[in-house]
């Protein structure tokens, strides 16, 4: 008896055992069933979004022209570097083909005595052998007089001594043979290695250049239509593309190298990986005054790329012209004298505007710059950063501190000190040397822009606050100054002020400080030191209340 309840107990364990298992593993299951849930949902979510974000992409996407004569500059510059990755590519073939036939040369050299000697060569040793040979058999004759005998005895010895001095220079031909075939071992290695390096590499960019040329061919990438890009953006694609892995790690490094020093001086947004989210696009109207603004932003971590401005001699053909940056012309109220000017600057902003809206960039924001301004050597970037990141009315373009005098019914809420305006035609907001946009505004402000008359970009701002079409707002913040204007030939020989790359710039400002952190052409012997960029905005304001721009167009 005592045996059965011993045996149902061990049962009944059993069963209550297998039971909790049972459970724990239901209980396993549907903990892992919620989890799996949960991540579907994140993921729906995040679906979602990027669904929200397509669909506000493609509501500002109702409207990219075409330009038909950057359509054309495109396609032949895409051509063109497509053919010129091809001729690499066959160069490197045809140099691996030259390396292959070295190569088989060197093999079938016969370094051999007898391989180098010439069948004319042969002939004569083989004469030498015999003639040698008769000679002395003849000269060990008994019949001979001692006279002949040491005559023919001379003569065998000359023509064995010419036998042995060809010989030498035989072994000599041959031993140099060796070295030849070595050397040309030796050369089709190295040039197969270099053919094979360089195939390698031309291949890599033949790649890059034929995805550019599909990204700019309608393929529909990343769920984003795609359209021709002018060609100074899709050189600046092809150059991205045929960066290498060790160029875009040293660019981190240096990044990283930059962020710890902004970091360390108490800058939040400059050079922050997490805020990555502005373009520097220069308008490049002259090249020494580009390369001087990029060493100025080289200390940042502002990505730029360089817009060519439109010459003002070229605008006179696209006046009217279909398709084109001027399709209504300029306003009649732009004096004559300075038409043309008005007329290239619009036809610049058109040709970026229109770039980024056929492929819009990966930043969520983009500045355009004039490319002979100075920009704050310390706070720039932060600045431009994270007022696009916490300014809290809704903006699609901000123009950075406009010089004339504002209106204080323009005003809106200030950020972080500084006034921000809202542009009307009741106050002054002249000079469009830096301006800050959105990326996914740029359709919309460019559609507005091909639907007005070219007028002077500072009234722009204004005439788009008063039909609410854009909203425009210009910040004082004192970061960027504009010198007057200059022609070309004077900016040639304006001296940069940065010799230092922008490392070096940046660990002399850590190392100073802050406060010191002003060009040498800032540094004043008065008691008061001078604030540069408030002085030359005064002078500024001076001459805009005097200047032609100071005409209300935004009637």
């Amino acid at each position: 008896m005592q045996a059965v309840l011993l045996v149902l107990s061990l049962a009944f364990t059993s069963h209550a055992l297998e039971s909790e298992s049972m459970s724990s593993l239901v209980a396993k299951l549907q903990a892992e069933r919620q989890r799996k849930a949960v991540l579907i949902d994140h993921q729906k979510a995040k679906d979602m979004l990027e669904m929200a974000k397509q669909e506000e992409y493609e509501d500002e996407q109702t409207f990219v022209p075409v330009i038909a004569r950057e359509v054309e500059e495109s396609e032949n510059y895409l051509n063109t570097a497509i053919e010129a990755v091809e001729d690499q590519i066959s160069a490197a073939k045809h140099k691996m083909h030259n390396a292959k036939a070295l190569e088989m040369k060197a093999k079938n050299m016969d370094t051999s005595i007898e391989g180098v000697t010439s069948e004319q060569e042969k002939a004569k040793l083989a004469k030498l052998t015999f003639e040698s040979s008769f000679l002395e058999k003849e000269a060990h004759k008994n019949s001979m007089r001692e006279r002949d005998t040491s005559f023919v005895a001379l003569e065998a010895g000359k023509l064995s001594a010419e036998k042995r001095e060809m010989q030498a220079a035989l072994q000599k031909k041959a031993e140099l043979r060796v070295q030849e075939k070595l050397g040309l071992e030796a050369t089709a290695a190295v040039m197969m290695q270099e053919a094979q390096k360089e195939l390698k590499t031309a291949q890599g960019q033949h790649s890059a250049v034929e995805a550019v040329a599909q990204a700019n061919e309608g393929v529909f990438l990343t769920g984003r239509p795609k359209h021709m890009a002018p060609k100074w953006m899709i050189e600046a694609q092809i150059s991205e593309a045929k960066e290498s892995s060790s160029e875009k790690n040293a660019k981190e490094e240096l990044k990283m190298q930059k962020s710890y020093l902004w970091n360390k001086m108490g800058k939040k947004y400059t050079c922050a990986a997490e805020h990555n989210q502005v373009k520097a696009i220069i308008m490049d109207d002259n090249k020494h005054a580009a390369d001087c603004l990029e060493k100025q932003l080289d200390k940042y971590c502002l990505e730029t790329l360089r817009a060519p401005a439109m010459e003002q001699a070229k605008v006179h053909s696209l006046i009217q012209k279909p398709d084109d940056c001027l399709v209504n012309g300029v306003d009649k109220r732009v004096p004559k004298s300075v038409k043309d000017r008005v007329a290239s600057h619009w036809c610049s902003v058109i040709q970026v505007l229109q770039g980024i809206s056929a492929q819009p960039l990966n930043e969520k924001y983009f500045l355009l710059l004039e490319d002979d301004i100075k920009v704050d050597p310390v706070n720039f970037e932060e600045t431009i950063k994270s007022f696009a990141d916490t300014y809290p009315h809704n903006w699609d373009l901000v123009q950075l501190d406009p010089h004339g005098k504002h209106n204080d019914t323009d005003k809106l809420e200030s950020w972080n000190g500084h006034e921000v305006y809202r542009n009307s035609k009741h106050g002054q907001y002249f000079g469009t040397s830096a301006i800050l946009m959105k990326t996914l505004s740029a359709p919309r402000i460019l559609e507005k822009m091909m639907n007005m008359h070219a007028v002077p970009l500072d009234t722009l701002a204004s005439l788009f606050n008063g039909k609410d079409a854009v909203s425009a707002a210009s910040l004082k913040a004192g970061i960027v100054s504009a010198p007057k204007k200059l022609t070309l030939l004077q900016k040639d020989k304006l001296k940069c002020g940065v010799t230092q790359s922008g490392l070096a710039q940046l660990e002399a400002i850590e190392a100073k400080g802050e406060q010191s952190a002003q060009p040498m052409s800032l540094i004043q012997t008065q008691a008061a030191p001078l604030d540069f960029f408030a002085f030359e905005a005064k002078l500024g304001e001076q001459k805009a209340n005097k200047n032609w721009q100071n005409q209300d167009l935004t009637a």
